[in-house]
């Protein structure tokens, strides 16, 4: 979404019309006057800010507030100028008559500048989105994609309009105090039981990023609404029918306890780097639910984040080799269960010697910081020695190792609840 505020924006046209005389100011003051048309009419009623920002001019802020009179005209006095500021009015209109404008100024001590503002007339946008499953419209939105009639700063993008209505809980929703132009219109269901729909009944295509579009690029089917100014046009209704694909399930550790916070994705096949933009969280109960990606084939993946749980592939692989492929096509798959292991952490000082090393290894549970059992195997090159722990130690000594730095491999085997580890360690035999 591109940033509303309707107190900090800047820019539109203006024209030059008759202003009003304005009182001479101190020094350190100055002030600004002027008249707000429309096809060169003056209006009545516009709520007219004078706006100021300092230093660097990223940020406006409204300091003062003018309502145009039956001349059209508004006028400020008495505001500090100087280097350090900078000023803008911005008008607006309650009634949604006219488009949102702004003009900036030049201050100058002691005197008036004159800013008059043309005005555009306003259009409107109206219509209704239900789901045709009945369901809240609570978190659908109705996304505009139109003219870009910017009034920000340069380093701020916003627009004159709003670009993204709250429907009612009907579903009825109107947009007001829209400039002239074509408008892409895209639908959008919060809870993700539907994938993004383009007016007229079309889905959304997506871009690289995986973010849904309705323009001509991505979606050539969508229907594009032309306003002019003044225009009251209402839509043709739309119902959410498209279902989204959905993998719901529950991620537990080995025991059955629900785990909260991991991370699962569902990953396309041959396309690896989309798979951030479809990742679900486990609540505390441990579900989770992904949610309106693209028709495909997918492997599914879940990860900590905190490093306490071993990444795991659907059904039970350690890495992607191995991992049972979904090829969904406007499908819902449920109860799907994913048990963790317990991510191991490995120690091992190792104590050289001539010709040989001792491997001390100490293994623990990133999950619960407790010592598993299970076998090691320590290797260098073609000598290794495996043994079993005791509560998550042992050792084993390498002979017949050549002088100079040598690198050890310690490999854990893991367990039914703790995952297979391996590390590697330096030490200089003599």
């Amino acid at each position: 979404m591109r940033l509303k505020h309707p107190f900090l924006l800047l820019g539109a046209a203006a024209v030059v019309v008759a202003g009003l005389a304005l009182p001479a100011q101190a020094a350190s003051t100055g002030g600004v006057k002027g008249v707000v048309a429309l096809d060169g009419v003056p209006v009545k009623g516009l709520k007219v800010y004078l706006q100021q920002s300092q230093d660097d001019g990223d940020y406006y802020e409204p300091i003062k507030v003018d309502t145009t009179n039956s001349k059209g005209a508004y006028s400020f006095s008495g505001f500090p100028v100087g280097e350090a500021y900078g000023y803008t009015v911005l008008v607006t209109d309650s009634t949604h008559r006219v488009v949102k404008a702004r003009r900036s100024f030049a201050d100058r001590a002691g005197r008036a500048v004159t800013r008059n503002v043309t005005v555009k007339k306003a259009a409107r946008l109206s219509g209704r989105i239900t789901r045709q499953d009945g369901g809240t419209l609570s978190k659908v939105r109705v996304l505009l994609d139109g003219p870009d009639d910017e009034i920000g700063t340069p380093d701020t993008t916003v627009l004159s309009y709003d670009d993204e209505i709250v429907p009612a809980g009907d579903g009825t929703f109107v947009a007001r105090g829209l400039p002239a132009g074509s408008y892409d219109i895209r639908f959008t269901d919060g809870t993700q039981t539907y994938v993004d729909q383009c007016y007229d009944d079309v889905v959304a295509g997506t871009d690289e990023l995986a973010l849904a579009l309705c323009d001509a690029e991505h979606t050539p089917d969508a229907t594009v609404t032309t306003l002019a100014g003044g225009d009251a046009r209402r839509l043709e209704a739309q119902t959410f029918t498209h279902r989204a694909n959905q993998i719901n399930g529950t991620v537990t550790d080995t025991s059955g306890r629900p785990l909260k916070d991991i991370s699962v994705s569902p990953v396309r096949v041959g396309d690896p780097d989309t798979s951030v933009f479809w990742a679900a969280s486990t609540r505390s109960t441990g579900a989770f639910r992904t949610a309106q990606f693209p028709d495909g084939q997918y492997d599914l993946v879940a990860e900590d984040r905190s490093g306490r749980w071993a990444t795991q592939w659907f059904d039970g692989a350690p890495s992607r080799d191995g991992a049972t492929t979904f090829d969904i096509v406007g499908e819902v798959v449920t109860g799907i269960v994913v048990e963790l292991k317990s991510r191991a952490e490995i120690d091992a000082p190792i104590t050289p010697g001539t010709g040989r090393a001792k491997v001390a290894v100490d293994v623990t549970r990133a999950a619960t910081g407790s010592k598993p059992t299970g076998s090691v195997t320590v290797r260098w090159g073609t000598v290794k020695k495996t043994f079993s722990l005791v509560a998550g130690r042992g050792s084993a000594t390498l002979s017949g190792l050549p002088p100079g730095r040598r690198q050890i491999t310690v490999t854990y085997a893991g367990t039914p609840a703790t995952a297979a580890a391996s590390a590697t360690f330096l030490t200089t035999v003599k």
